[in-house]
């Protein structure tokens, strides 16, 4: 029994040297905490919009909320998962060739809104950038054709229109 309280010190004493280790920061845990906030990036900040762009984007958002159903013009944070994606093919197109699908685009899932209104809003919207690209979801349609045009079908992804939101035409 003599032996018990020495027992119990040894114990506790291992115990406490234990927690003790565990608690005290290493060279290489220091290191860790170095290089992880080293290697942390952060974004560029973005630049402020132009008369120009601030308008094609309020001209996107009165879109948004006036097409015949919901969810066929919307948007997104930049790079969020398209419920579409992969998809089938991409291609860049100019801003007047995304006036001219705007144009049908309103033509065909706007009609609330008045004739001179839809196309204003249109050749708005397509300010925002010089080009898009655009990613096409067709789901594998074997009638796509390209040698006529534009596909003005299935989904257009618009990701990141000015590092800000990805545009989505569900046509």
């Amino acid at each position: 029994m003599s032996q018990l309280p020495g027992i119990r010190i040894s114990i506790m004493l291992l115990t406490a040297s234990m927690v003790l280790a565990a608690c005290t920061p290493t060279r290489d845990r220091i290191n860790q905490g170095q290089q992880s906030s080293q290697s942390t990036t952060y974004a560029e900040p973005l630049s402020e919009l132009t008369l120009a762009q601030q308008s094609s984007f309020d001209a996107l958002n009165m879109l948004q909320t006036s097409t015949d159903e919901k969810n066929r013009l919307y948007s997104t944070f930049t790079g969020i998962v398209q419920s579409c994606y992969p998809p089938d093919t991409s291609f860049t197109i100019a801003r007047t060739d995304l006036r001219t699908a705007m144009e049908q685009f309103v033509t065909r899932h706007c009609t609330n809104l008045a004739l001179k209104k839809r196309n204003e809003l249109a050749a708005t919207a397509a300010l925002a950038q010089e080009e898009y690209i655009v990613l096409h979801c067709h789901g594998n349609s074997p009638d796509i054709n390209y040698e006529n045009g534009l596909p003005l079908s299935g989904t257009w992804v618009m990701p990141g229109v000015l590092g800000r939101r990805d545009v989505i035409l569900v046509w």
